[in-house]
């Protein structure tokens, strides 16, 4: 509920933003979006995923330090590389020079969005599922201000500070509320518990980051690959396009993946049946999905042109390509969550390359039209997902022989 709360704020005001900023602004801001969430991955490691697996609540408070740590130092050298790059003369080509600045707010943005995701982890371990959610609102309501006033007012810049406020906000209010329980766990050698934990969970740097890493650049890919054959404008129309798409994970697609490593994670601890578990997750997903299908491809444009403005419905011709393999993403990809808290971290990285493969193979092929190109990109999900699922049934069906 928290969720689906925080999520209805931005997609309840896109109306309003796509009336105040331009097609070529949103095109720029999604490059930016997308880039921090890559960023992001590269700042912890993937590391926060074992604060949940962690047994021991001193352990999670070393781990939990360990990524602010990491974090903070990857920013100012991420920050220092640019600013180096920047004075020897290197250019970001691609993205016109009024807006070139922005490169230099991703990195601050990718720090930010990094200590929030920690500590909802560590409120969802602690089974403080509102205080996790309480976060989300705190980061959608004040980017939403932000970004609504800096619009109104005719200037681009809200929608990346927006964002980067947002973050900051749900970073130092979940900071805050967690501190008690920083001093009161706290190891009493923080530095030797660090490195042990660094050493005991190092699978997640080892696999779970490269895979991540590879999944978050295959959901991207979309935009950088339009950038890269098109042009700004059309990554703009597919802004908005993959924005409503995400629309039901963006709801519940995260906060039901980390229910789920969660529930499977305590499972596994336990040494108990998890396919009731899996059961439910499955017909939950399904129920969400196959509404949301049939409203895409039969109304998409104009649903679309109604609800942002004539100019959108190129957005929801494109909404119609590809609500097929967003569909499935919307059942399968939290399941993939089954994976991690079954410690099948291996196979589940393993699956991630191949996506990656699959996925940036799409840069060498020429396309005529970005019709042709989308109708592509779908099919190849499709494919994807289908072969995720089954790789997740095999591992439940091993696991419960295992515990049989």
């Amino acid at each position: 509920g928290g969720t689906f709360i925080a999520q209805l704020i931005p997609i309840l005001l896109q109306p309003v933003l796509k009336r105040l900023f331009t097609v070529e602004e949103f095109g720029v801001f999604d490059i930016y979006f997308r880039s921090v969430g890559l960023l992001a991955i590269v700042f912890s490691l993937k590391y926060e995923k074992a604060i949940i697996l962690s047994k021991t609540k001193q352990d999670a408070v070393s781990i939990y330090l360990g990524i602010l740590f990491l974090g903070t130092l990857s920013f100012l050298v991420t920050e220092l590389i640019l600013v180096v790059l920047s004075s020897i003369g290197i250019e970001f080509k691609g993205i016109p020079e009024s807006y070139s600045l922005i490169i230099y707010l991703i990195p601050l943005s990718a720090l930010f969005f990094t200590m929030n995701l920690s500590s909802q982890l560590m409120f969802i371990r602690q089974k403080r599922f509102i205080a996790s959610s309480s976060l989300k609102i705190y980061r959608r309501g004040s980017e939403g201000i932000i970004q609504t006033a800096s619009g109104a007012a005719g200037s681009f810049w809200g929608l990346p500070l927006g964002e980067t406020a947002g973050s900051f906000t749900a970073a130092l209010t979940g900071f805050l509320r967690l501190r008690k329980d920083l001093r009161k766990e706290l190891p009493e050698n923080l530095r030797a518990s660090i490195k042990a934990n660094a050493k005991k969970y190092a699978e997640f740097p080892r696999y779970a980051f490269a895979s991540n890493l590879l999944n978050t650049f295959v959901l991207s890919a979309l935009t950088f690959q339009i950038f890269a054959k098109f042009s700004l404008q059309e990554v703009g129309y597919a802004e908005l396009t993959q924005r409503m798409l995400a629309v039901p994970s963006a709801l519940i697609g995260v906060s039901l993946g980390q229910l789920i490593l969660q529930r499977f994670s305590e499972a596994y601890n336990n040494r108990a049946s998890v396919k009731r578990l899996f059961a439910g997750f499955l017909v939950f997903g399904l129920m969400i999905a196959i509404p949301f299908f049939v409203t895409i491809f039969f109304w998409g444009p104009e649903i679309f042109g109604w609800v942002f403005g004539g100019e959108w419905t190129v957005s929801g011709t494109y909404a119609t390509y590809l609500v097929s393999s967003w569909s499935l993403l919307i059942i399968i990809s939290p399941l993939g969550q089954i994976l991690i808290g079954l410690h099948k971290i291996k196979i589940n990285s393993f699956w991630e390359i191949g996506k990656f493969l699959i996925i940036v193979s799409l840069f060498v092929f020429p396309f005529e039209t970005i019709a042709s190109y989308l109708k592509v990109y779908n099919l190849l999900l499709i494919f994807i997902y289908l072969s995720y699922l089954i790789i997740i049934l095999w591992n439940i069906r091993n696991y419960e022989r295992e515990i049989r």
